[in-house]
Parts: structure tokens; C-alpha cells; sequence
């Protein structure tokens, strides 16, 4: 599986510690901590309750584009609207 990149971006955006999150999925934070590097893979089981706890899909803890692609358009967005007020100002 390919979550190193995923599981952290995902459990900070829910404002949690390794600590807290290998507590609620009830595993030990050095397991969780193998998780988010890379080193070890949970078990299904495992990965249905991360994605219920981070509120996303499976897909988005496995897919490396998925969640930096979702920032990625977001700042984009927020980057074109703001870009869109500086233009209107100056042609004002």
C-alpha cells in the first residue's frame, strides 16, 4: 500500500497527535508511527476505521495524488479569487 504520504497531512488536518489517533484505532503510537512512514501497512480492518475517524475515503489514505491533489486545487482556488480582486481593482 502507499499511505506514508497520506496519513499525516490527513491526521493533522483533524487536529490530531500520532498519540491520539494510534488510541482511537487502538494500536501502539510506535505501530501508528510505521504506519505514516511507511514500514508497515494496517490491516483492512484497520484502515476502514482510520478513514472513519479522518472523515475521507479509503481511496484518500491510499492514493498519493488524491489528498495533495484536493490541496493543491483548493489553494489554486483561493489563489485565482484572490488574483481576480487585485485585476478588478487595478482596472477600476
Amino acid at each position: 500500500m502507499i499511505m506514508k504520504n497520506n496519513l499525516k497531512p490527513l491526521r493533522k488536518r483533524k487536529k490530531l497527535t500520532q498519540e491520539e489517533l494510534a488510541s482511537l484505532i487502538h494500536v501502539s503510537t510506535d505501530t501508528y508511527r510505521n504506519y505514516e512512514t511507511g514500514r508497515s501497512d494496517p490491516s483492512l480492518e484497520t484502515l476502514i476505521t482510520l478513514s472513519k475517524i479522518l472523515e475521507c475515503s479509503t481511496d484518500e489514505i491510499l492514493l498519493i495524488e488524491s489528498f495533495e491533489i484536493k490541496q493543491i486545487q483548493a489553494d489554486l482556488f483561493k489563489l485565482l479569487k484572490e488574483l481576480q480582486i487585485i485585476i478588478q481593482k487595478i482596472l477600476k
